[in-house]
């Protein structure tokens, strides 16, 4: 996905207008201060087009910016006839374009943990949930997913990814007792799961374990919320009868980072081969 501002587009079409400007003043009274003017009005230009992504335009750009690098006097109506080649490019190449606007406030959403990240200065988004992502590894794709899919309005796709969060964490909860999702659904796997709780205290290898009974009731208390995860979104998710809104969205969003914060503060964490 190409991400870009509305300011580029602005500032894209007023430097072309300042090209033409300064090439209407340059041929009535050609010299090298003029033409150095217009080498960097279109180098800034070129700039713009390369973060658009403007393939054509920049052809014309780099194709016609020699001339005034280099200070060469040559046929003004050529030159202009080129200047305005690049207008008649940009208009081509965005008219084949469908741009969507991101409210303000789901900019961060967008581009959370994007190539501007930085880890000093994380946005709240990104500071709550980097101890999940240390924790889970591989819930990253489907987090950052879902994060997109917010700042999209997509809400029930969002809600799609958040499961696909939490079927991670349930099945690190899983492999402490040698419960596989693997080839089965929420359901069994959670019964299977709360079994194996249920009897850690006759388990020789739990018994030496100095606060088993707090793991015991942490673990219980996560696979007891796990089933309520299933049956108030997971299995609604899952059919077409599951539907959220934007509202919805931001409250199972929420409910899950703290829910996978407290289950990788409480130990669980993802076993990486």
């Amino acid at each position: 996905m190409l991400r870009f501002y509305a300011e580029d587009f602005c500032r894209a079409a007023s430097l072309l207008g300042q090209v033409h400007s300064s090439l209407t003043v340059a041929g009535a009274n050609p010299n090298t201060k003029s033409w150095g003017s217009i080498a960097g009005l279109l180098g800034a230009l070129e700039k713009h087009c390369e973060d658009l992504g403007l393939a054509a335009t920049l052809a014309q750009i780099r194709r016609v910016k020699p001339t005034f690098v280099e200070g060469r006097i040559v046929d003004y109506l050529q030159l202009a006839r080129d200047s305005l080649e690049i207008e008649i490019r940009i208009n081509d190449e965005l008219s084949s374009r469908l741009l969507l606007s991101v409210k303000p406030e789901n900019a961060t959403f967008m581009f959370a943990f994007g190539p501007d990240w930085d880890v000093h200065k994380p946005s709240l988004l990104e500071a709550a949930w980097t101890p999940i992502f240390i924790a889970f590894p591989g819930v990253k794709y489907d987090a950052l997913e879902a994060f997109r899919c917010y700042g999209l309005e997509r809400s029930t796709a969002s809600v799609f990814h958040l499961m696909r969060v939490l079927e991670l964490g349930l099945t690190a909860l899983g492999a402490i007792f040698s419960v596989s999702l693997a080839h089965t659904n929420w359901a069994p796997a959670i019964e299977q799961i709360e079994g194996c709780v249920r009897e850690m205290h006759k388990d020789p290898a739990w018994k030496i374990v100095p606060d088993v009974k707090a793991k015991q009731e942490f673990y219980a208390q996560a696979a007891s919320h796990f089933g309520i995860l299933k049956d108030a979104w997971r299995n609604y998710t899952a059919h077409v009868r599951g539907k959220y809104t934007e509202q919805e969205s931001e409250d199972i969003m929420n409910a899950t980072r703290a829910f996978m914060r407290k289950i990788a503060d409480g130990g669980i964490s993802e076993r990486v081969p």
